[in-house]
């Protein structure tokens, strides 16, 4: 049944106590919930952006395992940081975290910074983490702005316009601001954002069972779904990759990514198909290039395996060949043009070694042990997210709300993590 109090206040002052009232009510419990250490509060706000809680959740608890100060997390080399963020995506996020913290050792002490400023010009930290990190850890009464505050908000008090432009985040920040009840901005941000996670969905919204429904004009006026209204989505593409699964014993040889997404981490080495080959987008094929760096013929070995993958708005088809060298490979293979290349145990791939989840995917479709025992489904992670709000990134959405993504409300079941 809906919390309602039905009285004379203002729609804005309504909303702060029957909001904080639903929320200390119906929170659901989550690892990271209930903490007042801002460490812990921001990993999880970084690994909730567009992902899953239900994906979190270990990552998360392995992670402060691994990595359980500030301070332990700046001392410890990015590739191992890497390691422990294999198969939950966006890896940029892990490295402006590391980033992050060793500025936090560096120029605060250690503890991360209670002043808004100062929290901005971490890497990786945008007006969403700042807010939520300060206000979760410390109850500074900073409003909060992701998918979820936005559809509620957007939809209780029909905001239109796309609700990332100045105007309409302006607008719903001075609602929230105003709405805030005192000394409870933590519980109040993590209750609208929950809200939207579990109750105010992009889709089939449970009116019945929300608080503030007799406060909602969208639903008054019957057009509740037309809020948000967002931009048309960026129309996604398609891409052909060639795969080459090179296995010398119970080891694969992977490559080190130089660029893009998956900078830094290790993958099968990858070549466009021929089918865009023969459009002019790539040089050569994977054998081909591995012919001409590794200075060895390769053979055939066995069946392709075919899989798909997505990045964002990328959907990825991966054509895998099963390839064995004529000649042996020297055991720690130099490669061409700062191309590093290594042989990788199947126990360490995603582990000690940190690769994309294109590497665990493809080798749980080989059906060899190796794949599934480091299968991204064992992880509960592919790299279908957009995170991160610096550097080529978007809004943080965090704090782990539904059982879908957090981030900007385009998924049916965003999720944050409060």
């Amino acid at each position: 049944m809906a919390i309602r109090r039905p009285g004379s206040m203002e729609p804005e002052k309504s909303l702060g106590p029957r909001v904080l009232e639903w929320f200390r009510k119906r929170q659901r419990t989550l690892p990271w919930r209930g903490s007042a250490d801002p460490y812990r509060v921001w990993v999880s706000e970084i690994m909730l952006q567009q992902t899953r809680v239900d994906t979190v959740i270990p990552y998360y608890g392995r992670f402060l395992e691994r990595f359980p100060s500030i301070e332990s997390l700046a001392e410890a080399p990015v590739e191992e940081v890497l390691a422990r963020w294999s198969g939950l995506g966006y890896y940029g996020r892990a490295r402006r975290l590391h980033q992050a913290a060793r500025a936090i050792v560096e120029k605060h002490g250690g503890e991360f910074p209670r002043d808004h400023d100062e929290a901005l010009a971490l890497p990786g930290v945008g007006a969403y983490t700042a807010a939520a990190v300060l206000s979760i850890a410390h109850g500074t009464p900073i409003p909060v702005l992701d998918g979820n505050v936005e559809r509620v908000l957007s939809r209780c008090f029909r905001i239109g316009g796309d609700p990332k432009s100045r105007a309409a985040a302006d607008r719903m920040r001075s609602i929230a601001r105003e709405a805030m009840p005192e000394g409870a901005a933590g519980d109040f941000n993590q209750g609208l954002m929950e809200l939207g996670a579990l109750v105010c969905t992009p889709r089939e919204p449970d009116c019945a069972a929300c608080p503030v429904e007799d406060l909602c004009a969208g639903r008054r006026r019957g057009d509740a779904l037309r809020y948000p209204e967002k931009p048309r989505a960026r129309p996604s593409i398609r891409v052909e990759l060639e795969a080459a699964i090179v296995r010398r014993g119970s080891r694969y040889l992977l490559e080190r990514m130089r660029k893009g997404p998956l900078e830094g981490l290790w993958v099968l080495p990858l070549a466009e198909s021929p089918e865009a080959l023969r459009e002019g987008r790539a040089p050569a094929s994977i054998k081909e290039r591995l012919e001409r760096e590794l200075e060895t013929e390769l053979r055939s070995a066995g069946p392709e395996v075919s899989v798909m993958h997505s990045i964002t708005y990328r959907r990825i088809r991966i054509r895998a060949l099963l390839l064995e060298p004529v000649s042996r490979i020297a055991k720690d293979v130099p490669g061409k043009d700062g191309i590093e290349y290594r042989w990788v145990s199947a126990c360490d791939i995603g582990r000690s070694v940190p690769v994309s989840s294109i590497v665990t995917k493809v080798l749980e479709r080989l059906g060899g042990k190796e794949g599934e025992r480091n299968s991204p489904r064992r992880h509960g992670g592919t790299e279908r997210r957009k995170a991160g709000e610096k550097n080529g990134s978007g809004n943080g959405s965090g704090s782990g709300r539904g059982s879908g993504k957090r981030g900007n409300g385009s998924s049916p079941t965003e999720t944050r993590r409060h």
